[in-house]
């Protein structure tokens, strides 16, 4: 055992550890870019010892490292988007376990947020009923984002059935039902209005509209 002549620390070994710490934080402000280097080689050369340490630090200290990590992502957003998305992509079976768990604990409040987003989406609040209709059926298929406000274009706001003005509370309609076959893209559908919606269900589209005397 020995005792550090500047400190007095009794330590065990060629160079007393505060000292040494002191030390090398004043050389690699110094000399940032050999210190980086340094650091580099030791990684590639030791990389099971550079993985085991590092973890440990991150389990001693939880908050340093979310704040380094929130700090990352604040200065480089994009990267960290590019990242989360390559996460996801890499972990699909994880994703599935994280959201089922984050809705089992917040139950209440996921049911108020897709309340509000229905209200304030309500184009793509009937997309997304659509599709998952069609993957309850395994019918396949799925619906564009833009489909609607296309079919409001196409049909100038005009019912598909009766030629009346649309209004806000209109229908995105299958125009062969799924329950007939009917697929799931965009090609196969069209807007109406809800008494329309109502009169035709299920119905074969030629009978639906023969029965009100459009076709022969």
């Amino acid at each position: 055992m020995k005792t550090c002549r500047k400190c007095g620390t009794f330590f065990n070994g060629n160079e007393c550890p505060p000292c040494h710490k002191i030390r090398s934080a004043i050389y690699q402000k110094k000399n940032p870019e050999k210190s980086r280097l340094s650091s580099q080689r030791f990684r590639d050369s030791h990389p099971g010892l550079s993985k085991q340490k590092a973890a440990e630090r991150r389990a001693k200290n939880p908050e340093r490292v979310k704040e380094i990590n929130d700090n990352w992502v604040k200065r480089n957003p994009e990267k960290a988007l590019e990242k989360v998305i390559r996460w996801q992509k890499d972990n699909p079976r994880k994703v599935l376990e994280i959201r089922a768990r984050h809705y089992a604990e917040n139950r209440e409040k996921a049911l108020a947020l897709a309340v509000k987003w229905h209200k304030e989406h309500p184009e793509a609040g009937r997309i997304a009923n659509h599709n998952r209709r069609a993957r309850e059926k395994k019918n396949g298929g799925r619906l564009s984002r833009g489909i609607v406000e296309k079919l409001f274009k196409l049909q100038r706001g005009k019912c598909a059935c009766c030629g009346k003005p649309l209004g806000d509370k209109f229908h995105l309609d299958h125009k062969v039902p799924i329950a007939l076959g009917g697929p799931n893209d965009d090609s196969n559908m069209q807007l109406l209005t809800q008494r329309c919606n109502a009169q035709k269900g299920s119905k074969d589209p030629i009978d639906f509209m023969r029965a009100r005397g459009f076709l022969l």
